[in-house]
Parts: C-alpha cells; sequence; structure tokens
C-alpha cells in the first residue's frame, strides 16, 4: 500500500481542491477500494492506503479533468508477517485456500507453510521420512492490510475460525523458520512427541518393546517421557529420554 500526494502546478485554490476530492472520493468507491484514506492539505489531496495499480487508474482519469496535475510518492506501507492460528491438522487446507485467494492482490506477499523431515518408524521397525508441519496449528502471512486478512480468515468456510496473532513477526524470525533453525525460532519445540504416540523403546531394559507415551516431561532434568507398556496382560511404566524412543508410523 502507498500514500500518494497529487499536487497542482499553479494555485488550485480551496474551489480547484474541493472538486478534486469529490472526484477522487467517487473514483475509489467505483474501484471499491477499501479503507482508503483523503486528506487536502494546504494546496494539495493526499490519497492514503492505495495500491499502484488502483491509483494509476484514478490519476489518469483525474488527469483529464484536472489538466496541471502531478503526483508524488510518500513512504510505502511495509508488508509485515503475521503468524495466523489455524485448526490443527489442516494447516495445508489453509494455506493453499488463503494463498488461492490473495494470489495477485498487492495487499500481500507469501504464505508460508514451514514443512520438516522427520524420522519414523513403523510397527517392523522400518525406517521412513515424513514431512511433517513445523509448528502444529500455525501458518505465516505476509500483508501490509492486516484489516483485509482479518475479513478473508472470516470468509473461510469452517465451522472454527483461524485468528491472528497481533504481534508481528520480524523477517528475521521468518528467515530463520526457513533455515530449519528451530532453536532460535520464535515458536521453538524441543521434541516431536505427543501424548498419545506409539513408539518402540531402544533403552537397555525395555529394548525392543512397544509403548504409548503417556506423559511429557520435557521441562524436567533429562527430560524424560513416560511410556505406558503393556506386558503380561497388565500395564507398567517406564521413564525413558527422548532418545532412547523411536515413533511408529500410525
Amino acid at each position: 500500500m502507498f500514500n500518494f500526494v497529487i499536487k497542482f502546478a499553479f494555485d488550485p485554490g480551496e474551489t480547484h481542491l474541493s472538486k478534486l476530492y469529490k472526484f477522487l472520493e467517487t473514483k475509489l468507491k467505483e474501484l471499491k477500494v477499501e479503507d482508503f484514506l483523503l486528506e487536502i492539505q494546504e494546496k494539495e489531496v493526499m490519497v492514503k492506503n492505495t495500491t499502484k495499480t488502483n491509483f494509476s487508474k484514478i490519476f489518469a482519469s483525474a488527469l483529464k479533468k484536472f489538466p496541471g496535475i502531478y503526483y508524488t510518492y510518500e513512504d510505502e506501507v511495509a508488508l509485515k508477517w503475521y503468524a495466523v492460528n489455524v485448526p490443527s491438522g489442516r494447516e495445508n487446507t489453509f494455506s493453499i485456500k488463503i494463498r488461492n485467494i490473495v494470489n495477485g492482490d498487492d495487499n500481500f506477499g507469501e504464505v508460508f507453510l514451514p514443512m520438516v523431515k522427520e524420522t519414523a518408524w513403523d510397527k517392523l521397525g522400518n525406517e521412513k521420512v515424513l514431512d511433517k508441519v513445523m509448528y502444529p496449528g500455525y501458518i505465516f502471512v505476509e500483508t501490509m492490510h492486516i484489516g483485509r486478512l482479518k475479513n478473508i480468515l472470516q470468509s473461510l468456510d469452517s465451522k472454527i475460525k483461524p485468528s491472528i496473532l497481533q504481534e508481528t513477526l520480524s523477517n528475521d524470525d521468518i528467515e530463520k523458520i526457513k533455515n530449519r533453525k528451530e532453536e532460535d525460532c520464535f515458536l521453538s519445540k524441543k521434541h516431536s512427541y505427543s501424548i498419545g504416540d506409539p513408539v518402540i523403546i531402544s533403552a537397555a531394559k525395555f529394548n525392543g518393546l512397544n509403548g504409548i507415551v503417556e506423559e511429557i516431561h520435557e521441562d524436567e532434568p533429562g527430560e524424560e517421557l513416560k511410556i505406558a507398556i503393556s506386558m503380561f496382560g497388565r500395564c507398567i511404566y517406564a521413564r525413558v529420554g527422548f532418545s532412547d524412543v523411536k515413533k511408529i508410523e500410525r
């Protein structure tokens, strides 16, 4: 989004300024430009929050009606990154929907869904490499118009509407995510386990046994998992480190 200042090559007087203001207002509404602002400042009219494409159309029409006008740029409204909270497990679906809607819209930059490679093992112990969402429940959208993004999210066909985290992310945050430096990211994650995950234990005493993740103690010394194991018709529990188990692909 940009701010433009339309000036006259001569002293326009209040009448010309007023007519130009009304003309611009009508044209902006005809183009259905959202959230634009018009201001009269001494001998000029400022058009705020519009795109280059829309302004070019408006100015071409205005020049025919008001010979002797010209324009200058003012500061550009920068693109900013926002984290969008979406239903977990549907990150890819929502990122595609949003990407399709904003494609070609000057208000938006990139729609980014970070993925990582994760190693998992099936019931036979065979290793597989899977693509997994780095931050479940989040996608990242670059926009200069948060109001437009909110409207898009509300228009999506979903019982649970996505929401925007109000704090913006810096370009450095996004670059760290893209470079897979997870330990430095603003949403860092120390492990890939969830309660209920089936695993194979490799710790000596329980080596080769299957179990279910019962508890995760990532903030305690040793960062242990509590695993429920079925043995001899009853359930026993083992506390092991993250490196002592392998996730079984469901």
